[in-house]
């Protein structure tokens, strides 16, 4: 194998470099997100709390200890709206599908760890013959300066620097099979890792449509006519908009489930299609996906 050029050694330095940096920040990346995401989840299932509590206030004001004679009539409904929405996120955040997902997040924090040590491992042998080229360096220097002023001395040190030039042969065999290496297995992982990635944010994101179908009071069965001061006071149900906002809209998925959900004595009546796209993960052959080898 001839010697590389200090062109080629700059450039694989470089590269390995590059990559050792990449990894490192996508494990130092890949915690931060599974952090924010697993706090964004709990603040998600605090709000459905507090809006589930909110919506028993509005129910309570309805005492007439708390309130005016008049009894405000959206109250139930609001409670309603309200518990539902808790239910929706907590069926969210407790499904199997989002928690595949945290699951994955939290193994990815993991998976380039291994790859940033795997690369910190490559670094350390660029470094040393990094060393070892200065040194070839500075004799071939001084092979010039005494070829003019010592012959006998220029004739030593050119032994010496051909010593040096075979010592690093072998360096650069080591660092080109480690470069061949790293880029193998770093693109299988990364379409492992990708193909997975998309397959459980898409999962998730099924299952969080699904949790939160649009409902709105064409879907709820309103509370009867309640007796203020021995006076009806009957309501109906509005199937376009409560102030300005659209509270029912058909679901554009195909119905096939009529399950009720029950929410407070009401009942939410629920259509839905919830199928999974199975061409997402089978895209790819399993050959294209083999377990990285583990490294000594």
């Amino acid at each position: 194998m001839p010697m590389l050029s200090d062109d080629s050694i700059a450039l694989q330095d470089e590269w390995i470099l590059q990559l050792g940096g990449t990894v490192s920040e996508l494990q130092s990346v890949a915690g931060e997100a599974c952090r924010h995401h697993e706090g964004y989840l709990a603040a998600l299932g605090r709000m459905g709390e507090l809006y589930a509590h909110c919506g028993r206030l509005m129910v309570r004001a309805n005492n007439p200890v708390l309130a005016a004679p008049h009894l405000i009539d959206a109250a139930a409904d609001a409670r309603r709206v309200a518990t539902q929405l808790q239910l929706s996120i907590d069926q969210w955040r407790h499904s199997s599908d989002e928690l595949a997902l945290r699951s994955f997040l939290q193994n990815q924090q993991a998976q380039w760890k291994m790859w940033e040590d795997e690369v910190q491992r490559s670094v350390a042998h660029h470094k040393r013959r990094l060393t070892h080229s200065r040194t070839i360096a500075e004799v071939r220097q001084n092979v010039k300066a005494a070829e003019k002023r010592n012959k006998y001395m220029g004739e030593e040190l050119k032994f010496q620097l051909e010593q040096l030039e075979a010592a690093r042969k072998p360096m650069d065999v080591k660092v080109q099979k480690e470069i061949e290496e790293n880029a193998k297995l770093c693109s299988k992982d990364l379409i492992k890792f990708g193909i997975e990635f998309i397959d459980q944010m898409s999962k998730s994101g099924q299952m969080c449509a699904v949790s939160f179908q649009p409902i709105g009071f064409a879907d709820v069965a309103v509370s009867a006519a309640k007796v203020v001061n021995g006076s009806a006071s009957s309501r109906s149900a509005p199937t376009e908009s409560v102030l300005g906002v659209v509270l029912h809209r058909p679901s554009p998925r195909d119905v096939v489930d009529d399950g009720a959900e029950t929410v407070d004595g009401v009942s939410y009546t629920r259509s839905y299609t919830y199928q999974r796209d199975s061409t997402r993960s089978s895209q790819v052959a399993p050959s294209l996906l083999p377990n990285r080898p583990s490294t000594s």
